[in-house]
């Protein structure tokens, strides 16, 4: 219940049953939609929300059971080299996953459950023909406290306390990130601008530049806060055989335990100016399914890239 009222499966609810709507609405005869349009044309902005408020009440009931439905009494059952996976309230379905096709784990905490402090842990798998369960969730929800606890008795593995911290990011780079967004944001408004000016002249007037301007200011603070949090989420450290790495968009934190003999590849880009605040951006490759997941992480130290690559080779 907890994972189905914290997953914003009400959002995709909504949709489906708006999507639903327009599909009906096609094979609806003309006189019927005629007067639904003269309905809605005749109703009040309060009306007209109170029935978008009540669509979306319905999409959140509708997304809510659903996902209920889906991990209604969700089991694990940990034998020799696999794990059980069971789940289900009107048709129980359940999946054995090897040990040996366990890639990384993956911790992922979006924005609302990072409020309420929990998370839900997924597996990345290498691909299999006798796979027919594509799901990769191995603990719906969990609290940020008990997570490497529950992650222990569910693999039957303690190599989740990580005890060798690594500077994740360069002092500056919130800052970096904060400028980068905001440059790209001022040269899309400066060419959708030039666009306005000279295509539709007739909407150059001060009602839609006030209007540009707000919305402007409401988005640049918008890019500050998310990208100030996408660095201040960054984290890297290691223990023995596994890495931890930890990254955000600044809306939902990621975070990713990775066995060394799991790594396909490390990846170091970046402009050269990067060179000279002796940072790069840094990317971790592990398999996923028939394909590759590349883990993300913005102005590392090369210092720490330094240490990951002799860690690499221990």
């Amino acid at each position: 219940m907890l994972y189905a009222v914290t997953s914003l499966s009400g959002l995709g609810g909504f949709l489906a049953l708006f999507t639903l709507w327009t599909q009906i609405d096609d094979l609806l005869p003309k006189h019927l939609k005629a007067t639904f349009t003269n309905f809605v044309n005749h109703q009040s902005v309060i009306v007209l929300s109170s029935l978008i408020v009540i669509g979306l009440l319905i999409g959140i009931v509708v997304g809510f059971f659903r996902i209920y439905n889906q991990y209604f009494d969700f089991k694990i059952l940990h034998e020799d080299n696999h794990l059980v996976i069971s789940r289900g309230l009107l048709a129980r379905k359940s999946v054995q996953l090897n040990f040996s096709r366990i890639q990384a784990v993956q911790l992922r905490q979006t924005l609302l459950r990072r409020m309420v402090k929990l998370m839900n842990a997924n597996v990345l798998l290498s691909a299999s023909r006798d796979q027919d369960d594509k799901t990769t969730v191995l603990i719906p929800v969990v609290s940020n406290q008990k997570v490497t606890t529950t992650l222990r008795k569910v693999l039957g593995v303690g190599d989740f306390d990580i005890k060798q911290w690594q500077p994740s990011a360069i002092k500056a780079a919130a800052w970096y990130q904060v400028r980068f967004s905001l440059l790209r944001m001022a040269t899309t408004i400066v060419v959708l601008s030039g666009i306005l000016r000279v295509w539709l002249p007739k909407y150059w007037d001060w009602h839609n530049i006030l209007l540009g301007i707000l919305i402007t200011l409401v988005v640049a603070v918008f890019l500050i806060l998310k990208n100030t949090m996408t660095i201040k989420d960054q984290k890297i450290g290691y223990h023995e055989s596994v890495i931890y790495l930890q990254r955000s968009n600044g809306l939902t934190k990621e975070g990713y335990f990775i066995s060394r003999d799991k790594i396909q590849g490390v990846n170091t880009h970046g402009m050269f100016t990067l060179t000279t605040k002796k940072a790069t951006h840094l990317d971790i490759i592990v398999r996923d399914d028939n394909g590759g997941h590349m883990i993300h992480l913005r102005y590392v130290p090369e210092e720490t890239i330094q240490n990951i690559n002799k860690w690499l080779l221990l």
